[in-house]
């Protein structure tokens, strides 16, 4: 299955006037696991705070700042996992057993291939991930993204809210299956 391009909305809590659109896409390969996540921010790029370009490397609490999220799901499971991308080509990938319950970094998975481009007024950021669980059942896909514009103020964006607060964490947010 192929969603293409679409909307992700702002959380109400908080919104950013640097950003006036974000969409992001996701595909399931042919290779067992593996899938292709698109992102693209649109707005003034100038007013948004982008991690500087850096080697490929896992690091941690990538979501305190500009960060491209995907959390997946087994259908029918409470177990998901995380994968989070920052336009430095840093990233994290992290399983959970349950509802933000036995977080661990996932080891096991290969480095993502990430690709950034940037120009006037666009940000695109495409990750190829593959899955630590490669069977044919269908995924549950949330798409995400946390902001940062140059005041240091975080906004949230999502194919769902599901809350007074942003949690991407939520399962009903998780709306798109693959």
């Amino acid at each position: 299955m192929y969603i293409t391009n679409v909307e992700l909305i702002p959380h109400p809590a908080a919104s950013s006037g640097a950003v006036r659109r974000v969409s992001a896409s996701c595909r399931r390969l042919p290779e067992p696991g593996v899938l292709l996540l698109s992102y693209r921010l649109e707005g003034d790029l100038g007013r948004l705070c982008t991690p500087a370009p850096a080697p490929p490397d896992r690091a941690d609490e990538l979501w305190r700042h500009t960060c491209l999220e995907a959390f997946v799901q087994r259908a029918g499971r409470d177990g998901y996992f995380e994968f989070n991308f920052a336009p430095s080509t840093q990233w994290a990938a992290y399983s959970f057993e349950g509802y933000r319950a036995g977080m661990v970094p996932l080891a096991s998975v290969p480095e993502p291939q990430i690709a950034v481009q940037a120009g006037t007024g666009v940000l695109a950021l495409t990750a190829r991930i593959v899955l630590p669980v490669q069977d044919a059942l269908p995924w549950r896909i949330g798409l995400t993204a946390v902001i940062e514009d140059s005041d240091n103020q975080l906004s949230w964006w999502a194919l769902r809210h599901t809350g007074d607060k942003p949690d991407f964490h939520l399962a009903p947010s998780f709306v798109f299956e693959c």
